[in-house]
């Protein structure tokens, strides 16, 4: 009997944060996204900055800003190991602006190639936050705490 639910699970390095059952998932992989149904081959894929997509066994669908990582897929199961990862209703908008604004001006003065690096990882970072937070309020949503 196929299945077609999947155990997505998130852990970081405070343990195992997310585990629950899934019909999809949708990962930033480095070499664009990748959209993962139950019986998909096993692989390991390297994440890239950006927005995890998860359509739970309930119908919820949740949406996650990712730091960068490896998601190891089974055919019954996505596990995903990253630094961070906020559920978009938990991403701190006015930090994420702040911060946004904060790596444009590091770009603009910094000359040394690791300084300018960090930078633009921060401008990712934080604009990947933003949009997350926009796609999942909308983007005129007023500020919610």
């Amino acid at each position: 009997m196929k299945n077609d639910t999947l155990t997505f699970k998130v852990v970081t390095p405070e343990g195992t944060i997310i585990n629950e059952l899934v019909t999809f998932v949708k990962l930033p992989g480095i070499t664009g996204e990748m959209g993962i149904l139950p019986e998909h081959s096993p692989l390991l894929a390297e994440l890239d900055i950006g927005k995890i997509r998860v359509h739970k066994a309930n119908g919820d669908m949740v949406r996650f800003f990712v730091s960068e990582g490896f998601a190891q897929v089974m055919p019954d199961e996505v596990m995903v190991m990253t630094e961070s990862l906020e559920r978009a209703e938990d991403i701190d908008i006015e930090k994420a602006k702040k911060e946004k604004k904060e790596a444009l001006e590091e770009l603009n003065i910094e000359d040394k190639k690791e300084d300018k690096r960090k930078a633009r990882k921060k401008l990712r970072r934080s604009a990947a936050r933003i949009y997350i937070h926009s796609i999942h309020f909308g983007p005129s949503h007023p500020h919610h705490h």
